[in-house]
């Protein structure tokens, strides 16, 4: 299928040695029974590597879902500026004197810093708070590992 002219190899077909790493395939417990170490508890070992890899699900799933609202808000602020920008030109061109343009003008783009500075803000603390709380479950995880090791390390001893 995914046929490559290798000029080391010859034709290496990358499907075929993709087949060799297929999850369905792959027998954890058979290869660490192939390498059993006195006094670790393979199982434990793979009962804490599969904490792990919650825990990195967790924190990653907190990561797109955050990454996900910070998107809509973004999505919100551009349609909100949108209008704003309407009405500002709705306003300017209301405006019948040289003085009322250069005020209104004055006054649309204060508003306008204020608010963008307001937005900026807002995402940049959906932003953190997310990353907190995918730090906190990593952090859990990191003690909680600690603590599995060192009972280990007291039952091997």
């Amino acid at each position: 299928m995914a046929k490559n002219a290798n000029p080391f190899f010859g034709a290496f077909d990358y499907a075929e040695f993709a087949k060799m790493f297929d999850p369905a395939k792959f027998d954890m417990e058979k290869l660490s029974a192939a390498f059993k170490v006195p006094g670790v508890d393979a199982q434990a070992v793979m009962a804490a590597q599969r904490k792990n890899l919650e825990a990195m699900t967790a924190a990653n799933r907190i990561t797109v879902e955050a990454t996900q609202a910070i998107a809509r808000r973004q999505a919100e602020i551009l349609r909100d500026n949108v209008k704003v920008a309407g009405d500002a030109v709705t306003a300017m061109t209301a405006a019948k004197t040289l003085e009322e343009k250069l005020a209104t003008q004055a006054d649309v783009m204060k508003s306008a810093y204020a608010k963008g500075m307001s937005d900026l803000r807002e995402l940049s603390e959906l932003g953190q708070k997310s990353s907190q709380e995918a730090m906190d479950v990593l952090n859990a995880r990191v003690s909680e590992g600690l603590e599995e090791m060192g009972a280990q390390i007291k039952t091997a001893a």
